[in-house]
């Protein structure tokens, strides 16, 4: 096996002797420091939001129901489709529209909850 100048053992073809630089081999100088991180200032802020769902979902659209015309969110036309699709005998959309549904009643339940345990706090501060 030959030696090549590319390998940094010698001059360059340009008969530079500053060693290892080229593709891959950046100059002493500008390549990072021991302990330093690449990236020292970190990722910028708002870099990766969370997807805008309310802004998508709270969009007011158009919908035809028995040849009227209705406006509702976007969130309540998805879930009428879903239902509807569930009724026509999809079974994926039936249990996901299940699911959605379970998931409304714990969520009532939860928040109608807390309303009578407020209740019953101010009821036994006022005993």
């Amino acid at each position: 096996m030959t030696s090549t100048a590319d390998e940094g053992d010698g001059p360059d073809r340009d008969g530079s002797t500053e060693d290892g630089v080229g593709y891959g081999r950046p100059p002493t100088a500008t390549r990072f420091r021991k302990g330093q991180s690449g990236n020292p200032r970190g990722r910028p802020p708002n870099r990766h939001k969370e997807a805008p769902y309310e802004a998508v979902l709270g969009q007011m659209v158009t919908i035809r129901e028995d040849g009227r015309e209705r406006r509702v969110t976007a969130a309540e036309a998805f879930l009428l489709r879903l239902t509807k699709r569930g009724l026509e005998g999809d079974g994926p959309a039936a249990r996901d529209t299940m699911r959605v549904i379970e998931h409304a009643s714990r969520r009532k339940r939860e928040a109608t909850g807390s309303v009578r345990a407020n209740r019953l706090e101010r009821g036994r501060a006022g005993a």
